[in-house]
């Protein structure tokens, strides 16, 4: 969630962003999640529009239902959805996962009445939008939380599908009989568009939940928990949380404040907003962080059978009049004001152990991070698949932030594609003890080879440096700017991704993703070529080698695919002194 709150502070107008993220126990699949449903249709939405209700102005959105699987409405039949953002007197409030529907786009919608309004069952986590003949987890659902489900059953994922196979598998489940459920048989693929971004240190980490980076300047942090509704084990369980973080994270310094009584005015139906800046203020100025149990402002769906959302964590982040600072090459702002909700009665859905990484998880959160990839960093804590005890990933991205030694003050890394070579440049504050910088570059984020060492001057004043990749690779290339200490010690300071046209591709892979046995490897090239070929892991990892050189038959080769599990790879190609990297997921 973000929320722009304009708060007097120091004589001086400062803006807060909150950022918050949501943690989610899915159905065990779409049968169970038609059976807990009021309604199932698939819509046409109109245009979204703003209702002003008590000193609040929501965001509303007619739809069309054109189809009725479940629930008293028909085809023809309108009715509206409220968005959990709003804005009032104070400013905006954007939830994160919540469902931005487009105008003239179409929608299967599985709902819960509440009198005589509709609402989604967990925000855009099962809304699916069509396109063409699929059906396709809409982009706000992507970044959702997910936790285990505590019966188990492992949760049937987020996928895309046929839009007529599924709807007759839905239709089967309302006939009254007992239909075991097969989502597997109208799944589909479709491929995936990757997206750039310069903020890739250290590979794979996230500090902006919102549009910008947080982080607090300083991490000796009160939490406190509410005293309303709290489990009995409440502070028990948190001291056992902070310990945990502290020991993991050897620059935080997060303490058990004890329990304080916070009554939200739920100001715009949010508990972070309203009275919550200057109540938390009142307890320990901005280094405060109050967690609060059983959903005060009723902001979260109840629960179902423990599948819902079981909380929210986040964070304010302030600018303007200096509330801003440069942190290894990037500009951050200071965090301040962390909270934490849970749902009612998710501490009878969780184990213990579950429960304090339920409360990790979220924490993390007020801290700035957001979600690792659930794929790439299987069984840590931050990746979206909550809740996993703390791992290396999280260990590398908030060591990361929240760094104890800093040898080197870095203002600022950039690289830029000029002409047929990238230059890289990057400034230094100040240098302590620094021996040499090391400049690495990659293909993929993940393996890389070195590009150049630079001699140091290790001054305590502002120091510029350069140095041009004459030879870039065709595609993205991320270069790794990483120091060495006297003692040998190297720390990565800052990434950075420049995509680098170069010659065309001369191959593509078909299908992509892959659910076969296997994958072709076609060439665009007029004559057909000679070449090896190896498939690396998303660790770097050669899976699979071509040793013998083999020509590719009227351009195509298929490769085998079928011992390898789910995931991303890299297929890499050697020909005539060339050589080209392709991605493809394996399903």
């Amino acid at each position: 969630m973000r929320y722009f709150l304009p708060i007097l502070l120091s004589g001086g107008l400062l803006t807060a962003f909150s950022a918050r993220a949501t943690t989610i126990v899915p159905f065990a699949n779409l049968a169970d999640l038609y059976a807990a449903s009021d309604a199932v249709v698939f819509v046409q939405a109109g245009a979204p529009y703003e209702t002003p209700e008590s000193a609040c102005t929501h965001n509303d959105c007619d739809f069309t239902v054109s189809i009725a699987l479940k629930g008293p409405m028909v085809a023809n039949d309108v009715f509206s959805l409220r968005r959990y953002s709003h804005y009032n007197e104070f400013g905006h409030l954007d939830i994160a996962g919540d469902f931005i529907p487009h105008e003239g786009r179409t929608y299967l919608v599985f709902l819960k009445q509440n009198g005589d309004k509709w609402g989604l069952m967990m925000l855009s986590y099962y809304v699916f939008e069509q396109t063409n003949e699929f059906l396709v987890p809409v982009q706000e659902s992507l970044g959702m939380g997910t936790a285990p489900r505590p019966d188990g059953i492992i949760a049937e994922p987020l996928t895309t599908y046929h839009k007529n196979a599924l709807l007759e598998l839905l239709r089967q489940q309302g006939k009254g009989k007992y239909i075991p459920w097969d989502g597997r048989s109208a799944q589909a693929a479709l491929p995936n568009l990757d997206q750039v971004s310069d903020r890739v240190l250290p590979t794979g980490c996230d500090f902006a939940i919102g549009p910008n980076l947080i982080r607090w300047q300083n991490t000796n942090i009160n939490v406190y928990y509410d005293a309303t509704d709290a489990p009995a084990d409440a502070a028990a369980r948190i001291a056992n949380t902070l310990a945990t973080l502290n020991a993991a994270y050897p620059g935080l310094q997060l303490n058990a404040a004890g329990v304080t009584d916070f009554t939200p005015n739920c100001l715009g139906g949010s508990v972070s907003g309203g009275n919550f800046p200057p109540f938390a203020s009142s307890l320990n100025g901005t280094q405060t962080t109050i967690i609060m149990f059983d959903d005060p402002c009723n902001e979260i769906f109840p629960l179902i059978a423990c599948a819902g959302t079981l909380g929210m964590g986040g964070s304010y982040g302030f600018s303007g009049n200096g509330q801003t600072h440069t942190y290894k090459g990037d500009t951050w702002l200071n965090g301040g004001w962390g909270y934490v909700i849970i749902n009612d009665g998710v501490r009878a859905c969780q184990t213990e152990g579950d429960f304090e990484r339920l409360l990790s998880h979220e924490l993390t959160h007020t801290l700035g991070m957001d979600h690792l990839d659930a794929v790439l960093y299987l069984g840590n804590n931050m990746n979206s698949g909550c809740c996993n005890p703390i791992n290396t990933k999280d260990q590398e991205c908030m060591n990361y932030a929240y760094d104890l030694s800093l040898p080197v003050e870095l203002l600022s890394f950039d690289a830029k594609a000029i002409g047929e070579e990238v230059l890289l440049t990057w400034t230094t504050a100040r240098e302590i003890n620094n021996d040499y910088f090391l400049i690495e570059r990659s293909g993929d984020g993940r393996k890389f080879e070195r590009l150049a060492t630079i001699e140091a001057t290790n001054v305590a004043h502002t120091s510029i440096y350069t140095l041009t990749d004459e030879q870039p690779a065709a595609g993205i290339n991320y270069y790794r700017l990483s120091q060495a200490d006297r003692d040998g010690t190297i720390k990565e300071l800052a990434m950075r991704a420049v995509s680098y046209r170069g010659e065309v591709s001369g191959y593509t892979l078909v299908p992509n993703p892959v659910s076969g046995a296997s994958i072709v490897l076609a060439s665009r090239l007029q004559e057909p070529q000679t070449a090896s070929l190896q498939i690396f892991s998303a660790t770097g990892t050669m899976v699979y080698e071509l040793t013998d050189s083999q020509k590719l038959a009227s351009n195509r080769l298929e490769v085998p695919v079928s011992d390898l599990p789910s995931g991303i790879y890299w297929l890499k190609i050697n020909e005539s002194g060339r050589s080209e990297t392709l991605k493809f997921v394996r399903q």
